[in-house]
C-alpha cells in the first residue's frame, strides 16, 4: 500500500491526523501529532498508547475496536471516494491490488 514502516496495521491506510481525530473522539482527549513520542516504534497506535498511558487515559493498551467505532461513524457519512481522508483510497487500492496479485499468482 506504499506504507514505509516495517510494522504496519490498518490505521496506516489513513493519514495520522484522521486517525488521531478518531482516537480523540473515542477517548475524549486531545492528542496531537506533536505529542507522540519517538520511542523507536513506527506504529502510530503504540505511540498514541504511550501518550494515553502517560495521561492516565488507559491502563494497558489502546482499544482499537473503540477507535474503529469512531472511524466507522465517520465512514457512515461518506458517500463517495472523494469523501475519504486524503490518500486513503490510493493506499487501500494498492493493498487490494497486492492481495489480488498474490491470489492470482497462486502463491
Amino acid at each position: 500500500a506504499g506504507i514505509r514502516q516495517n510494522e504496519t496495521a490498518i490505521e496506516y491506510l489513513f493519514p495520522a491526523k484522521f486517525y488521531l481525530e478518531c482516537v480523540n473522539e473515542a477517548y475524549h482527549t486531545n492528542v496531537s501529532e506533536s505529542d507522540l513520542p519517538e520511542d523507536g516504534s513506527a506504529q502510530i497506535c503504540k505511540r498514541i498508547e504511550a501518550v494515553l498511558k502517560d495521561r492516565g487515559r488507559i491502563a494497558k493498551s489502546l482499544d482499537k475496536a473503540l477507535v474503529m467505532n469512531a472511524i466507522q461513524r465517520r465512514f457512515n457519512d461518506m458517500k463517495v471516494k472523494a469523501d475519504l481522508p486524503t490518500g486513503t483510497a490510493t493506499k487501500a487500492r494498492k493493498l487490494i491490488d497486492k492481495i489480488n496479485a498474490i491470489f492470482d499468482d497462486g502463491k
